[in-house]
């Protein structure tokens, strides 16, 4: 048996029609405001970094080098290496608001200082490699 159904006398929905875009802000204003919101909880980085930055300038202008040249290993610079590492690490970070980003960086970074001070020669084919290498770490970091 076949059911009828009854015809609805209510009235048939009407589409809206579609509202005009509003302009009234241009796009790069809104465009920079969701960048300054999305960075904002970066800001302490940035007065981290510059605080290690600015250590790194007293410890070179106020520091003998012999005094932290061994320290805790042999020519190491540890407190200038440590220094130099956080101050890359946050900077970094803030840049790319990527903590991994900023840790690779820091990490290649510190690694160029290091061979630069055991007076290790680098030309520009190892420092071409260690780049291409350092691009596919950030890209793997990326992936995880």
């Amino acid at each position: 048996m076949a059911t009828i159904q009854a015809r609805s006398r209510l009235r048939q929905k009407v589409q809206p029609a579609p509202e005009p875009i509003k302009r009234d802000k241009p796009q790069a204003a809104s465009n920079i405001r969701q960048q300054l919101t999305k960075r904002s909880h970066y800001w302490p980085l940035l007065v981290l970094s510059i605080l290690f930055y600015f250590g790194i300038f007293l410890l070179l202008h106020y520091v003998r080098p012999a005094l932290i040249q061994n320290y805790l290993f042999n020519n190491s610079y540890l407190p200038l290496q440590v220094i130099f590492f956080l101050g890359n690490f946050l900077a970094l970070t803030l840049i790319s608001l990527d903590k991994k980003i900023g840790l690779s960086g820091a990490v290649f970074l510190s690694t160029m200082l290091f061979l630069r001070l055991q007076m290790v020669q680098l030309d520009y084919l190892a420092i071409a490699m260690s780049l291409v290498i350092s691009s596919t770490l950030f890209w793997l970091l990326r992936k995880l």
